[in-house]
């Protein structure tokens, strides 16, 4: 909790104050948003250029994370740990946070023990996968990846992740559903570049950002000249 008091970009959901109540039930304080991307992507019913602008705050967030003294990695990235507020996202839910490059042997028991309904089976990445079997350490990478299957679900409607029965069977993907829209093709080929196995082979959060930001210009501006050909 002591890292969301201290940080300060929009995307990410700032704690003004925690503390115990009565001696045992801890508490903390922030803007309340009862609306979450889950909901969002149930209904279905917002504009692409919307989906697109969340795409963008959200990478915004991971970039910003990513660039702290002590980068930060957030393990648990899925539609309901996304909050919503008109137009603007919130990446929250830190509990699974790690400090990138810092390892301690009690991390990966604290990991093993959050998995299950707190985290979601359909939202793995093949590096948390490794990871629980000793085989790399985690990298920012892994919330790439993690955003990747969230955005997918965004544009397409369907994670794309297969079922599995363990959390730390191989992760496998189904291809990318159609995704509507002019930019339809551009889009999935960013998100697929996110769902790339290999961490080394998936862009960094600040080269995703720079795509999402210039997939939103295209997108305002198709919508501008629909505009201007639909005025009298």
């Amino acid at each position: 909790m002591r890292f969301l008091e201290t940080s300060s970009h929009p995307g990410v959901l700032q704690i003004y104050d925690t503390g115990v109540f009565y001696g045992d039930h801890p508490f903390l304080v922030a803007e309340y948003l009862p609306r979450t991307l889950y909901q969002i992507i149930r209904a279905d019913s917002i504009p692409v250029t919307l989906k697109i602008s969340f795409a963008t705050q959200l990478l915004s967030a991971l970039a910003y994370l990513n660039a702290l003294p002590k980068p930060v990695i957030h393990r648990d990235i899925k539609p309901q740990n996304i909050l919503i507020k008109g137009n603007s996202c919130v990446l929250a839910d830190f509990g699974l946070m790690k400090w990138a490059g810092i390892e301690s042997p009690e991390d990966q028991s604290v990991f093993k023990e959050s998995l299950g309904v707190g985290m979601p089976a359909r939202y793995r990445t093949p590096d948390q996968v490794a990871y629980l079997k000793n085989q790399t350490v985690l990298t920012t990478r892994s919330d790439v990846f993690q955003l990747g299957l969230v955005l997918a679900e965004l544009f397409t409607g369907r994670n794309p992740q297969k079922p599995s029965a363990e959390f730390t069977d191989a992760v496998e993907l189904e291809p990318l559903s159609w995704i509507r829209g002019g930019l339809g093709g551009l889009i999935a080929s960013v998100i697929n570049k996110m769902l790339e196995f290999s961490p080394a082979a998936r862009p960094s959060a600040e080269m995703l950002l720079d795509a999402w930001e210039g997939i939103f210009r295209e997108a305002v501006a198709r919508s501008h000249a629909l505009e201007g050909r639909a005025m009298p």
